[in-house]
């Protein structure tokens, strides 16, 4: 009965362990210093030049 709590206990252990490393991943991931800007679209000059994502998907709004 005692291996069987042990068992569970460090299953239990490990598996919470392994979330906070998750969580700690994407506070990472999120908080990267370092990482370029996104690039700016300039406003377009005057003659109608394509917007600068002219060839692929226009940004989305958000």
């Amino acid at each position: 009965m005692q291996l069987v709590a042990i068992t569970v206990s460090l299953a239990l252990t490990a598996a919470g362990f392994a979330l906070f490393g998750r969580a700690l991943l994407r506070i990472h991931r999120f908080l990267r210093l370092g990482a370029p800007p996104p690039k700016a679209c300039a406003p377009p000059p005057p003659g109608g030049a394509p917007p600068c994502w002219a060839g692929s998907s226009p940004p989305t709004p958000g």
